[in-house]
């Protein structure tokens, strides 16, 4: 009698082939989907599809700034200018003064504001207590003084106070002299020097200082004393 092998149904497949199948299934799956992400991934990015574009330039440009500053092209200028004498050029280390002299200190300066809107503050500052000291210039001496803004050049032959566009006491009493620059138009109808030919930089401006020894002086106790004029500073100070 023959033996025949009889063949081995699928149903009762052992374990490791169904396993084996199960690992095949999900590797087929991750393939899937792995092929969708990168298919998503290429559309997002570009890489699949072009997607219009414009674009305009704004061509670059330069910004100016301005300039400012104050400086004293010269040594201060002294003078003789009592009422009685002819205005004369003096040495300050040998005059004697007496009453009834007036001894003037000029010193040119030169201001310097270029900017649209620029506008500034020329001031000057006494030092607390006055800025003359000294047995000369003690008070009841007859000693006092002033210090006056003038526009273009001193001239001790025809300066005259009052046409000065500011002044100050020497004694630190009263206002601070001031003047008002604007370059290079008057805005806001402010009371501002608008000549724009006094800040271009070259000495177009003085300050003077103006010491009067009374005439009337009558304390004889200060003969051969000095009287002693301390620094003082002048300021240029942007208002806007």
């Amino acid at each position: 009698m023959s033996t025949q092998a009889v063949p081995t149904s699928p149903a009762f497949a052992g374990p490791s082939h169904r396993q084996s199948s199960k690992k095949k299934l999900v590797i087929a799956l991750a393939i899937v989907i792995v092929g969708i992400l990168l298919a998503v991934f290429a559309c997002n990015s570009g890489n699949t599809f072009a997607m219009w574009r414009a674009q305009v330039t704004q061509n670059g440009e330069t910004m100016h700034g301005g300039n400012f500053g104050i400086t004293k092209p010269s040594g201060p200028g002294y003078f003789d200018t009592s009422p009685d004498r002819t205005p004369t050029a003096i040495d300050l280390n040998t005059f004697r003064t007496v009453p009834g002299d007036q001894i003037s200190i000029s010193q040119a300066q030169a201001i310097t504001m270029v900017g649209n809107n620029l506008a500034a503050d020329w001031s000057v500052e006494i030092p607390d207590g006055g800025a003359l000291t000294g047995a000369l210039a003690t008070p009841g001496s007859g000693v006092t003084g002033k210090v006056y803004f003038g526009k273009g050049t001193y001239d001790p032959t025809t300066f005259n106070p009052a046409d000065a566009l500011a002044s100050a006491s020497l004694d630190g009493s009263g206002p601070i002299a001031l003047v008002h620059f604007n370059q290079p138009t008057l805005n806001g109808g402010v009371s501002y020097l608008n000549d724009g030919s006094l800040t271009d930089g070259t000495a177009k401006v003085f300050a003077v200082t103006v010491i009067d020894y009374a005439a009337s002086a009558t304390d004889t106790t200060i003969q051969a004393t000095q009287a002693n004029l301390s620094a003082i500073n002048y300021t240029l100070t942007q208002v806007r």
